[in-house]
C-alpha cells in the first residue's frame, strides 16, 4: 500500500469520527441564500463552519503557487486529508467549501432545494431575516408560475 493512501484511510478513519450529525443540524441553522441566484434556481446552501486550514490540515498551511515553505511529504498529507474529508462529507450529504471572505475557512454545506423548503422549514434557521425574505419571496413567485 503507497504512503499516500495509507495516509487516506488513517485520515478517512478520523474525519468519519466527526459528529456529522451535529456538523448538519448547524448548517441548517446557518443557512444563507444568494438573491441573485434566486431569480434562476431556488434553493438555500445550509453551511458549517469546520474551522481554518491552520488548524484542520495535516501541514497546517495554507499554499499560494510561490509558496516555498511546502515539502513534497506536506503536499501528499494535504491531498490524503482533502480527499477523506471531501468524501466523508459527501457521504454524509454534504460537500466541502472554503470561504468567500477568508478562503482560509473552511465550510461543510448542503444545498436545500425549494421543493423541500415545507418539509424542513421548522429546522431552518436564515442568518438573517434579508435572506429569509428573499427566499420566501421568490419562493412565491415559483409555487405562482
Amino acid at each position: 500500500m503507497e504512503y499516500s493512501e495509507k495516509l487516506y484511510h488513517q485520515y478517512k478513519e478520523e474525519v468519519e469520527f466527526w459528529d456529522w450529525a451535529g456538523i448538519r443540524k448547524s448548517a441548517i441553522e446557518n443557512c444563507v441564500v444568494d438573491s441573485y441566484e434566486l431569480k434562476f434556481d431556488l434553493h438555500i446552501i445550509a453551511s458549517c463552519w469546520l474551522g481554518t486550514v491552520f488548524a484542520i490540515m495535516p501541514s497546517g498551511k495554507y499554499y499560494m503557487p510561490w509558496t516555498t515553505n511546502q515539502t513534497a511529504k506536506d503536499v501528499i498529507r494535504g491531498q490524503a486529508y482533502w480527499q477523506a474529508l471531501e468524501e466523508v462529507a459527501e457521504s454524509n450529504g454534504m460537500y466541502i467549501s472554503s470561504g468567500e471572505g477568508d478562503p482560509c475557512d473552511l465550510y461543510a454545506q448542503f444545498t436545500i432545494d425549494g421543493s423541500d423548503y415545507n418539509e424542513l422549514k421548522d429546522e431552518i434557521i436564515f442568518v438573517c431575516d434579508e435572506y429569509e425574505r428573499d427566499f420566501l419571496a421568490a419562493k412565491e413567485i415559483y409555487d405562482n408560475s
